[in-house]
């Protein structure tokens, strides 16, 4: 019967070692010289934080959505409800590449998550508009055929519309958020 010769391990790390190894591969400890440094741990390079960028980012769109509300009120409201919405879904888009990847974002991954953030928007705001519309106008018909203009049907009219776009913007811009890649995983 042959005998095998028993398993080394290193002394640091406690990993096995070969018969004819001096040098641990993990850690690096050298049993020809036990008083050699370990190997330092290999450590990845930490992600740039966005932040002030972020922030900086939606104090540019709100300002700028101020200052043009200043000169066309209806337009600059429309900006605002469009933009502001864009930067905060792009921020999310941006953070959830950042965790995924591991790395910055480049300037041209910023500008399209923004733009398609700004589309996205576009059609979520559509949608809330076609949900509020056919909510309103048969309220509002039955409002006239009951009672000619009445202020309290006029009322619940806008008031069911208003809650029902709001309702669908909401539902619309939670199905179009950004998910984390394991939720990406789970459901592809």
């Amino acid at each position: 019967m042959e005998q095998t010769a028993p398993a080394r391990r290193c002394p640091q790390c406690s990993q096995p070692l070969a018969a004819d190894v001096e040098t641990c591969s993990t850690c690096g400890r050298d049993d020809a010289n036990p008083f050699t440094a370990p190997a330092a741990p290999v450590s990845e390079p930490k992600p740039r934080e966005y932040g002030f960028e972020i922030l900086f980012a939606v104090a540019v769109v709100v300002s700028v959505c101020m200052i043009v509300s200043l000169a066309v009120p209806g337009l600059g409201v429309l900006l605002g409800m469009v933009f502001v919405p864009a930067v905060v879904r792009a921020a999310a888009v941006m953070k959830r590449k950042r965790e995924a990847a591991g790395a910055a974002n480049s300037a041209s991954q910023i500008a399209s998550a923004l733009f398609a953030s700004a589309g996205i928007t576009v059609a979520v705001w559509l949608g809330s508009s076609i949900a509020c519309t056919a909510v309103c106008t048969p309220v509002m018909m039955a409002a006239f055929a009951i009672d000619k203009g009445s202020e309290v049907g006029v009322a619940a009219a806008f008031g069911l519309g208003g809650v029902a776009g709001l309702a669908s913007f909401f539902w619309f811009m939670r199905r179009l958020w950004p998910r984390a890649a394991k939720d990406d995983d789970a459901t592809a």
